[in-house]
């Protein structure tokens, strides 16, 4: 199957192409001129394009047999970027799905369990509103009787290797793989469900298997675990596996206000497929933690 993949330079989306290329599947990934190809660097068998220089309808007359898209490229908006944000999570969909829906079988969107709480995540008032705005527009596209079957991928707490960004878990794990004297933290009695990169992966390659199959014309799939842990648990096995005599200062920050105190996964309709997350939290932090290692 010829993929179509956006994000693929960027965490989630570099496993996402690093799994597709092991099933054997045919792989072109649009990026930036100025992307880092430090994530992908070690694959080969994929073709890129750069959408600021060649734009998707342009990629379409060099790539006309593609089968599914599969759109992981976000922006959240931590740094005031509302261009960004809008390209990246609305119009860059909007157009791939234009430009390739008469061909492809299958549209994969990606959301996080962050869409489910808009009063609670005001600092990402903007990336859920927009979110929003093109769920809505794909399922009435979907409803209208389109080609595409559209897939929305919505992921609960994914960690693994390759998250550089300033997200809590990469912070963490720096701060214990360099063995700072303390930690301050909340009482992270949040509860979360912690799900493996890897896992994630094979959940859209679980989804792929089933493009001819009986997708409905617009699903939902929730990318978890269902297994329940608070942030005070895993901040904990995080520090036994690392070895780290770094002390975790509980409760030395307030917790934020309207803090969402519970969000779990229910993948029945993923297990259904026949998919189930490999990495138990043990497995998941020992991997990330000793590649971590390796590469300091």
């Amino acid at each position: 199957m010829k993929i179509l993949l956006t994000g693929a330079t960027g965490f989630i989306g570099s496993h996402i192409l690093s799994k597709l290329l092991e099933e054997g599947h045919s792989c072109v990934i649009l990026k930036r001129s100025t992307s880092s190809l430090e994530h992908i660097q070690h694959l080969k068998g994929y073709t890129a394009y750069d959408i600021d220089q060649m734009p998707p309808l342009q990629v379409s007359l060099q790539e006309r047999a593609v089968d599914c898209i599969i759109h992981s490229a976000t922006c959240y908006n931590y740094h005031n970027n509302m261009i960004g944000l809008l390209e990246a999570d609305l119009l860059l969909p909007t157009e791939l799905l234009n430009v390739f829906g008469s061909r492809a079988r299958i549209f994969i969107n990606t959301t996080s369990y962050f869409t489910d709480f808009p009063d609670e995540y005001e600092h990402l008032t903007e990336y859920i509103q927009i979110k929003k705005d093109l769920l809505r527009n794909l399922k009435t596209a979907a409803e209208k009787g389109i080609h595409t079957r559209i897939v929305n991928m919505k992921l609960y707490h994914v960690y693994g290797p390759r998250d550089g960004g300033g997200e809590f878990v990469p912070h963490v794990i720096r701060d214990l793989c360099a063995g700072v004297p303390s930690i301050d933290l909340t009482s992270a009695e949040q509860i979360r469900d912690f799900i493996y990169v890897k896992d994630v992966a094979a959940a859209y390659v679980a989804v792929l298997k089933h493009a001819s199959g009986p997708l409905q014309p617009f699903s939902v799939f929730n990318v978890g675990t269902s297994r329940a842990c608070s942030i005070r648990s895993f901040v904990q096995m995080a520090k036994k596996i690392s070895g780290a005599s770094t002390e975790l200062r509980f409760g030395a920050l307030p917790m934020r206000e309207h803090e969402v105190m519970r969000a779990v996964a229910e993948p029945d309709e993923l297990r259904d497929m026949g998919w189930t997350p490999r990495y138990s939290l043990k497995h998941g932090l020992t991997e990330y933690i000793s590649e971590y290692c390796a590469e300091e």
